[in-house]
């Protein structure tokens, strides 16, 4: 049933500007992981402390924490002065440390109150430094409906509006998409970040 989705819509190339979807929790999770890795295993390699490996398999593939464990034993091109007057052995030289600025944290989901905080963007809304007002809506006002000159009337979001709706009705009334639409489809809110109501779920830590 859903192998036509799966080929047409998820793997398709024309929709490589739409959102992930189909994935657990733990896919998400493990994404974090690996894109961490991947991020400081480029950062090392630009910085000259790594040299390409193109055939890791197994165990030997570049881990971060296995890194700043000194545990990674692949293609280390050079290394840190040590700061240490009495680190005599490794010749006075050492890995990469967190400390030292050059790696970047762990990749990580928000947790709910950071997505919220991200979502609701009160970024437009404050008067010498206090809230006047909250928001329902990643955008000012009560209405789905843009009110701005540019957009007047047309729709935020991309959203079911009731049961079995999932494209509105046709001309300007339609939101444009009965699935996923893509990434940059409607404005971003005023932190800058798009689609924070409707289009798809998003997982938090």
């Amino acid at each position: 049933y859903n192998e036509p989705m799966v080929e047409e819509y998820l793997r398709h190339a024309a929709y490589r500007n739409y959102p992930v979807v189909g994935v657990s929790w733990t896919q998400a999770n493990e994404y974090c992981l690996w894109r961490t890795d991947r991020v400081n295993e480029d950062i090392l390699i630009k910085k000259q402390f790594l040299k390409p490996d193109t055939k890791q398999q197994n165990e030997n593939n570049f881990n971060t924490e296995a890194y700043l464990a000194g545990q990674y034993l692949g293609n280390v091109n050079k290394s840190m002065p040590s700061l240490n007057p009495n680190n005599a052995s490794n010749n006075g030289k050492r890995q990469v440390q967190i400390e030292d600025g050059i790696l970047l944290p762990k990749y990580r989901l928000p947790t709910e109150a950071e997505w919220e905080y991200a979502a609701v963007g009160l970024i437009g809304n404050t008067k010498k430094e206090q809230v006047n007002q909250r928001r329902i809506y990643p955008w000012n006002g009560s209405q789905l409906r843009s009110d701005s000159k540019k957009s007047y009337g047309q729709l935020n979001a991309n959203f079911k509006r009731g049961r079995g709706d999932y494209m509105g009705v046709a001309g300007n009334l339609n939101d444009g998409a009965s699935i996923p639409a893509a990434v940059d489809a409607y404005p971003p809110n005023d932190v800058g970040l798009y689609n924070m109501a409707g289009n798809v779920a998003e997982w938090v830590q």
